[in-house]
Formats: structure tokens, C-alpha cells, sequence
């Protein structure tokens, strides 16, 4: 899915601090469809299996329905 010029990239080098508000539109814009039709949890089961660093970022409502937070209340 992704376009020559993120296949392209030296992702090992980027450094997201230095791309400004412009770079992080634009990988939001290339990066939205991919990730716009997969579920948190879908992401995550992948990145585990693959052993790729990624875990998912929780909402309040996530963490109101956490089966392992509500057994420990």
C-alpha cells in the first residue's frame, strides 16, 4: 500500500521531531487508509505476531471495559 517515497525512506534514520508539522501530515495522509479499516486489536495481534514494536493507545472507554482492570477493583 505504501507509495515509492515511504519505501524509499531510511526509516531507521527518521527522526519524527526534526519532520515538522508538514512530514507528520503527510505520513497521516499515506498511512489513514491502512489503518482506517483495521481494529486496535487487529494491529496489535499482527505486530505481535511479526515482532514489531506497537501497542495500542487507550481510551477512557477502553480502559472502563479492561477485563483485567475490572478484576482487580
Amino acid at each position: 500500500m505504501a507509495d515509492d517515497f515511504i519505501k524509499a525512506m531510511d526509516w531507521d534514520a527518521f527522526d519524527m521531531g526534526k519532520g515538522g508539522q508538514e512530514t507528520q501530515d503527510w505520513l497521516e495522509e499515506c498511512t489513514a487508509p491502512f489503518f482506517k479499516d483495521k481494529t486496535k486489536r487487529e494491529l496489535y495481534d499482527k505486530a505481535l505476531e511479526i515482532k514489531m514494536g506497537l501497542c495500542p493507545v487507550s481510551t477512557s472507554k477502553d480502559l472502563a471495559e479492561n477485563s483485567q482492570l475490572k478484576s482487580s477493583s
